[in-house]
């Protein structure tokens, strides 16, 4: 069984010029989401349909308490770049030991839950992403169990999730990474690694 993906990161310089620019280009207005103390990050929400979001994520300018480095690359972008991606899994702790077989600063398994604005409480386990590099094509895996639902099931589908295609300069050594975590995608090569996305919206498709 081929692992789903449960969203895709787009990490942003300029947090609200970025959710003017997708809600004029794909017609849907961004659901806020939250602020991730820990890692000094706020960020929006668009659902992607079938249990797939987008996440817009930007430095949290009101969390002055934050030090060190911020995750998903983000102190390394100059514009807005999709730079992390995260999968569902079945099987955290496999996913984990593949993870930290292929590089042995990922995989470790962090839980974590947040009230909706609503009140309800959403759970998760996450393997936790890296902040460097800029863009890590292998993803970070997502466990929603312990969670009465998905983030997306409070979201209307107002886009839908046309491709995702992959890119690196060693090609083989992620696709057998992808193969080992049941990911059914292909690299392609290219000279630095880059993820880039396709998105059917109100007024046809848009390119990130």
């Amino acid at each position: 069984m081929s692992l789903l993906i449960d969203h895709i990161v787009y990490t942003v310089p300029d947090f609200d010029l970025s959710l003017a620019d997708l809600e004029e280009k794909l017609g849907v207005k961004p659901m806020n989401g939250g602020r991730h103390l820990l890692h000094g990050t706020k960020n929006a929400l668009i659902n992607l349909g079938n249990q797939c979001y987008l996440e817009i994520l930007a430095k949290d300018e009101e969390n002055t308490t934050f030090k060190g480095s911020r995750w998903m690359g983000l102190d390394l972008i100059t514009q807005p770049t999709i730079t992390r991606w995260a999968v569902k899994s079945p099987d955290i702790e496999k996913g984990s030991v593949i993870l930290k077989n292929y590089q042995s600063d990922l995989g470790q398994i962090s839980s974590g839950e947040r009230l909706t604005t609503d009140g309800s409480l959403l759970k998760w386990q996450m393997t936790l992403p890296r902040s460097t590099p800029e863009v890590d094509i292998v993803p970070f895996l997502l466990d929603w169990s312990a969670s009465a639902f998905h983030p997306c099931d409070r979201m209307e589908p107002q886009c839908k999730l046309n491709n995702v295609v992959f890119y690196h300069p060693h090609p083989e050594v992620i696709d057998g990474v992808f193969l080992s975590l049941a990911i059914n995608k292909k690299i392609i090569y290219h000279p630095f690694p880059k993820i880039e996305l396709s998105i059917i919206g109100k007024y046809g498709i848009v390119h990130l």
